[in-house]
């Protein structure tokens, strides 16, 4: 039976049973959850382990046994539903070898064999990453006294990790136009959706789930007094991330309420947006039923899905033997348009792109002023008509 208490600002449960072995009752508690659901939750997950037997103060307890139990109390309810799915599959190679072993007996030799045997099937930058997992993890044993070593440390990665091609990251905007116009070629009349949110994509450095959550309210437009142009805004405050039970809208960006914000559109992509605009009415008059809020919609009047984006992207690339093509490479484009436009404010640079990383750097600064935002808005829009030429879409 489990009890909870609010401890701060936070909720801890507090389980108390009777040891299979001993006989004796035994108390188990967890704090950190941000409400008492979650605690309940957790509480419910580790109570069900105890039913099947998974004891952690037992001297026989396995690898599996033990990680399953870190992962429920610990993550399952605690981090996204991305990161969740990444740690399940790195707890899943290693309880698929170690799985049952006690974990008494696991030593740092025995991990590190196992480390050798699958490095030909993985990166060194994978295993890097499941074995700091799989150490946060032990850390955790070593807490409750079932360790008193941690055989991930200093494991070494052999030479024969599988050694993977270095990814091209962005495309040089010469490349992005020969690019457009095999999306204007292919999407146009098919796809329109999938067209024109992609100079989005270059033209606002967001991430794709970004885009794709963005509502019809989201994007404004208005009269800038200096260039004598209609420009956009968008409002960046929600991403799409993808769960158990398919695509959700996340009520943040990727990057927390830090990644929140409003950036500028210049002139000849505020243009596009307009274009699309006409196109999305006609998709909704297709299908009256579909009220959909979202600023991209598919052919049924559905929300764009960024997986469903990035499949076409692939198979268009590879229809035409262009070089492979990802969304975010388009966020790295970006990245490279504001250098080549003169762009050189970090400031500037870490606010629009919602970059969680640089916050430190964000702090150290201050605030962008507005007169910084303008000039630098000034050197994206003069950049960006350069390439209105190559566009020339509109909507006849």
């Amino acid at each position: 039976m489990a009890t909870y208490r609010k401890r701060g600002q936070k909720w801890e449960y507090r389980i108390r049973y009777k040891h299979p072995a001993s006989g004796e009752w035994v108390e188990r508690s967890k704090g950190g959850f941000k409400n008492e659901a979650a605690a309940h939750k957790a509480a419910i997950e580790e109570e069900r382990l105890l039913i099947r037997g998974v004891d952690i103060t037992n001297a026989q307890l396995t690898v599996s046994d033990f990680l399953e139990w870190w992962y429920t109390v610990y993550k399952k309810e605690n981090v996204s539903a991305g990161t969740a799915r990444n740690i399940r599959n790195h707890l899943n190679r290693v309880i698929n070898k170690l799985g049952s072993v006690p974990m008494e007996k696991l030593t740092k030799p025995m991990y590190q064999q196992f480390i050798n045997n699958i490095a030909p099937n993985y990166s060194k930058r994978t295993l890097q990453t499941m074995n700091s997992t799989i150490g946060e993890a032990f850390e955790e044993a070593i807490q409750e006294d079932i360790i008193y070593k941690n055989p991930v440390k200093r494991i070494t990665y052999p030479r024969t990790v599988k050694q993977t091609a270095r990814k091209k990251k962005t495309l040089e905007v010469e490349e992005y136009m020969q690019l457009f116009q095999l999306l204007k070629q292919d999407w146009m009349e098919k796809h329109p959706h999938y067209f024109y949110l992609t100079p989005l994509l270059v033209a606002s450095g967001a991430r794709i789930g970004e885009l794709c959550a963005l509502g019809i309210k989201d994007f404004q437009t208005s009269t800038d007094d200096v260039l004598g142009a209609e420009i956009g805004t968008l409002h960046i405050h929600k991403t799409v991330i993808r769960g158990d039970d398919g695509y959700i809208i996340k009520k943040t960006t990727k990057t927390g309420q830090s990644g929140e914000r409003i950036i500028g559109i210049d002139p000849v992509t505020t243009q596009m947006m307009k274009e699309w605009l006409l196109y999305r009415k006609k998709y909704l008059l297709k299908h009256p039923y579909a009220k959909s809020d979202y600023l991209f919609i598919d052919g049924m009047g559905h929300f764009v899905k960024p997986l469903n984006y990035a499949d076409a992207l692939e198979n268009l690339c590879a229809r035409h033997d262009f070089p492979h093509v990802h969304p975010h490479m388009f966020r790295h484009t970006h990245e490279t348009l504001m250098w080549e436009s003169d762009v050189s404010d970090i400031n500037f640079i870490s606010a629009r792109m919602g970059d969680k990383n640089k916050k430190v750097l964000l702090d150290s600064y201050g605030h962008m002023s507005k007169r910084s935002e303008q000039m630098n808005m000034a050197k994206i829009n003069a950049f960006m008509s350069r390439l209105s030429e190559g566009y020339n879409t509109m909507v006849e």
